[in-house]
């Protein structure tokens, strides 16, 4: 924007058109020479750009980037940032919403991120809340039956079936039911959590460190709880006598 700015002169970047191109004349950022760039020019800067560089999809098909798929990822992002159709279509100049929906058709990890929506009320990695023994017990007995449920993760046992809700992120996991017996795994990644934690700190990364620290809290209320399990077996083995009035 600065550039066109200071080749024009002007406060305002000029109104031109695009030769042989459907599209009205307009305030193009990508201009030259009072010519908007047309889109094999515009394919031709995106390959020279990205010389040396693969793309690929989720899936691992190689993806050739131009100006249509960024137009399409440009169309998407807005849509994620919930801007109304009715908008992007102006943006986009276009006339039918419904050709503006076709842009901004969601990915695949969209997808992926809404269908886990579903667990959300499930996971609260960073809320200070320790679940009673009572509790952890009812989410092992409403696990049993359920698909891909139960399974030996670190630090206990996982009673969410199908897909993982909080990405194998184990630790903090409310559907992580503690295991006493699996502290140690907790301890070892509250150590490596620490250290990861300091050394980003040292080197000014700190999203880095942020995350790190929210591995150490989740651990430390990973270990209360398999403290008040002890704790409830503990009270559970011991033998109560009841003394009648008149022995006493």
């Amino acid at each position: 924007m600065r550039f066109q700015i200071e080749q024009c002169g002007d406060t305002k970047i000029p109104i031109v058109a695009i030769e042989r191109n459907k599209t009205a004349p307009d305030r193009l950022l990508l201009q030259w020479r009072t010519r908007g760039v047309t889109q094999t020019s515009l394919n031709g800067m995106v390959r020279l750009l990205l010389h040396g560089l693969t793309f690929r999809a989720i899936d691992g098909e190689p993806v050739q980037l131009s100006s249509h798929v960024l137009r399409h990822a440009y169309a998407t992002e807005l849509v994620n940032q919930r801007v109304p159709i009715e908008v992007i279509a102006r943006i986009l100049h276009q006339r039918d919403t419904s050709v503006t929906k076709y842009y901004s058709q969601p990915t695949a990890n969209q997808v992926i991120a809404a269908a886990e929506m579903l667990f959300v009320d499930r996971i609260d990695l960073a809320a200070e809340i320790r679940r009673s023994p009572d509790e952890i017990a009812k989410l092992l007995r409403e696990a049993e039956g359920k698909v891909g449920a139960l399974t030996e993760v670190i630090g206990g046992t996982c009673t969410v079936g199908n897909m993982c809700p909080a990405k194998f992120a184990c630790i903090g996991c409310s559907g992580n039911a503690p295991d006493p017996a699996k502290r140690d795994q907790v301890l070892q990644k509250r150590t490596w959590a620490e250290t990861q934690a300091g050394c980003a700190q040292a080197q000014g990364l700190l999203a880095e460190e942020r995350q790190m620290r929210g591995i150490t809290e989740s651990c430390r209320l990973t270990l209360d709880e398999m403290d008040l399990i002890e704790a409830a077996r503990a009270d559970g083995q011991r033998l109560v006598t009841i003394t009648g009035a008149e022995q006493q």
